[in-house]
């Protein structure tokens, strides 16, 4: 009876573990190394975020504002390169296309007439005016314009020679360049030659009222040497056929351009000159200077500037 008891207390105990470790397993918590259940679709449903999009409709939007277009006018280069070179094409009859800006640089002018001749019944204000100054390279040949530094008067000042050796090139200067002579020289910017051919004049700004103002310049004459003639006897020459003149005050030798050289001063003319001789190959050149500083005082500046740009630039090619 005590065995039937126990066998049937036995059965009972494993049946309530096996309960017991059923519930157990249901219940646990999960671990890491346990895989989670896979949700269900109304579980899904339930926890997906809901995402909504937004539209003009939902959200207004502030309307754009242009932008207001600006005019940007062209600048002054592009200005001066453009009208210049419309200008020399109807002087030169040349297409445009053969028509090229060699440099523009700024530039003071000594007057409103921007230190060129003054037309008729034109005054030219004494002034440093501020400005440009723009080269041109037509078919192989340079020309000046000069303007205003606002480009509302641009003014032609003629040509300034073939554009030529690097060698009297400089910069902010005006060139005179003659292959059939083989020889160039530079002369200040303020300074203009009217004609391109012909005898070689250039002037330089006026002073003064009246028809006839003052003002620096320099003529050059290029003739040939006479058979066994040295430079002393074509100075002598020279001399000879002023006259009965006063003797120039000055008589200096020196070397210019790698040649010998003789200058005189002051030569008697109009407000007398300084004059320089020299000879290269069978030519001689004889470069006047008008008037002469120490005749002038008005124009002294302009000369010795216009005299030693002159014998520092002249350079002979053969």
């Amino acid at each position: 009876m005590k065995i039937w008891c126990f066998l049937v207390t036995l059965v009972i105990s494993i049946t309530i573990t096996a309960c017991n470790l059923r519930d157990l397993k249901t219940s646990t918590p999960l671990v890491d190394s346990q895989v989670p259940p896979t949700p269900t679709k109304e579980h899904q449903a339930l926890t997906t975020p809901i995402i909504i999009q937004a539209s003009a409709t939902m959200i207004p939007t502030e309307t754009a504002t242009p932008i207001p277009e600006i005019f940007s006018p062209a600048p002054i280069y592009a200005v001066l390169g453009d009208k210049t070179r419309e200008d020399l094409a109807s002087r030169t009859g040349l297409d445009i296309a053969m028509i090229s800006v060699v440099e523009i640089i700024e530039q003071n002018w000594p007057d409103a007439c921007l230190g060129l001749a003054p037309a008729e019944n034109q005054v030219c204000i004494k002034s440093n005016l501020p400005g440009w100054r723009i080269v041109l390279n037509a078919s192989g040949h340079t020309h000046e314009y000069r303007a205003t530094a606002d480009g509302s008067l641009i003014s032609y000042s003629g040509p300034v020679g073939i554009y030529g050796p690097e060698a009297c090139m400089i910069r902010g200067a005006s060139l005179i360049y003659s292959p059939e002579d083989a020889y160039c020289l530079a002369y200040p910017v303020r300074f203009h030659r009217n004609e391109e051919r012909g005898p070689i004049a250039i002037y330089g700004p006026t002073y003064g009222p009246g028809p006839e103002p003052l003002s620096a310049g320099l003529t050059v004459e290029i003739s040939i040497l006479a058979d066994k003639q040295t430079l002393e006897n074509a100075v002598e020459a020279f001399l000879a056929q002023l006259g009965e003149v006063p003797i120039p005050e000055t008589r200096q030798e020196m070397t210019v351009a790698g040649e010998p050289a003789i200058m005189l001063e002051v030569v008697p003319g109009r407000l007398g000159s300084r004059d320089l001789f020299l000879v290269h190959h069978n030519r001689l050149f004889h470069l006047s200077f008008w008037p002469s500083p120490m005749v002038v005082v008005e124009t002294a500046v302009d000369v010795e500037d216009l005299y030693q740009t002159v014998i520092n630039s002249l350079t002979f090619q053969t």
